[in-house]
């Protein structure tokens, strides 16, 4: 009975483990690629960059 306790405690590391390697891994390529689109703007007003754009918008009109 307790091998197989063993073995479920087991494969929920296993998987708990990958889910967090999956997180890790999309959160550098997130941070990769928006330093990559901070770098492409060229603008002096920080207001109209990109994560800002929406807002921009909702506060003009």
């Amino acid at each position: 009975m307790s091998g197989d306790c063993a073995s479920f405690q087991y494969h929920y590391v296993r998987a708990k483990v990958g889910i967090y390697g999956v997180f890790i891994i999309l959160f550098a390529i997130a941070a990769v690629s928006w330093i990559v689109f901070q770098r492409r703007i060229h603008s002096s007003f920080k207001v109209v960059r990109w994560y800002n754009h929406g807002l921009a918008l909702l506060l003009w009109n």
